[in-house]
């Protein structure tokens, strides 16, 4: 059994979009918080802070599960994490992960991915490790939950609407 406060995220463990020095001193400097990372098997164990990482106690690696459970396993994160890199890769890149977790309403605070920031106040999103942990133990002190602003941002993010969108604009060019 994982204890809370859970900290978690979901998805591929690349080193190109992942900051595991991040994630090595939050984990190191927070040994009650629980990390926990859902999501593609791990072919990066060679990277060092990768495998400072994995043997840290308060840091759980689960690995693949079936897509359906993921939802079930997001369940129990107290904040979502979107810890990336500071780098050319994620500045022109948007996580979807981002959606998903906006749609359970849960407190998220992302890193490296500069389009997440124009979503403040509804997400924490620090330039810096400091800030990093600063936006968790705000969101752990004030006991910060489910925000329904969260989830009702996300519906009209769906699957439909974006092909109802993109329908749009082909028309648009095409007339």
């Amino acid at each position: 059994t994982i204890v809370h406060p859970i900290l978690g995220s979901v998805g591929a463990l690349d080193s190109y979009k992942y900051d595991f020095e991040l994630l090595v001193e939050s984990a190191t400097k927070h040994p009650d918080w629980q990390f926990v990372f859902v999501g593609s098997p791990i072919v990066e164990y060679r990277i060092p802070a990768l495998k400072k990482l994995t043997k840290l106690s308060n840091v759980h690696m689960i690995g693949s599960v079936p897509r359906e459970h993921v939802p079930a396993y997001v369940s129990y994160f107290n904040i979502c994490l979107i810890p990336y890199k500071n780098n050319e890769y994620n500045e022109a890149s948007f996580p979807l992960k981002f959606w998903e977790f906006m749609a359970t309403g849960k407190p998220i605070v992302a890193s490296g991915v500069p389009e997440l920031k124009e979503y403040e106040p509804l997400i924490a999103y620090a330039q810096t490790s400091e800030e990093f942990l600063e936006k968790i133990e705000n969101i752990l002190a004030t006991g910060a939950q489910k925000d329904s602003a969260r989830s009702e941002l996300a519906s009209h993010h769906g699957w439909d609407n974006r092909a109802t969108e993109l329908k749009k604009l082909l028309e648009q060019t095409i007339h």
